[in-house]
């Protein structure tokens, strides 16, 4: 959910650019941090607020809500041939690659 202000400024002012979402529809980070100092969301296995799945975001919606060009990769080829096809210019393209949403260390 940083992204949004981003993504309205990009339309707005007409920049160039790529945005990548790296989409685990959670604060992932946040909770491999919280699970890193074992402290009691790591105990109940409970990391409240962190969770963005009800409502799940469509980033790819959202971006095309404000006229940017946006699709979703489901391969590695298919980030990597949108992120060429962004860096050609021709205004703001969002790209959301879902990953596995897995936190703990095995």
């Amino acid at each position: 959910m940083y992204t949004c202000q981003a993504l309205w400024t990009a339309a707005r002012y007409r920049i160039d650019c790529v945005f990548v979402i790296l989409n685990n529809s959670s604060y992932r980070i946040l909770k491999q941090r919280l699970h890193a100092m074992r402290g009691l969301a790591e105990q109940a296995d409970s990391y409240v607020g962190m969770e963005l799945l009800d409502p799940k975001i469509d980033f790819v919606g959202l971006a095309r809500s404000l006229g940017i060009k946006a699709e979703r990769a489901k391969t590695v080829h298919e980030a990597t041939d949108l992120v060429a096809q962004g860096l050609k210019g021709g205004g703001a393209l969002l790209i959301d690659v879902e990953l596995d949403r897995a936190f703990k260390p095995m």
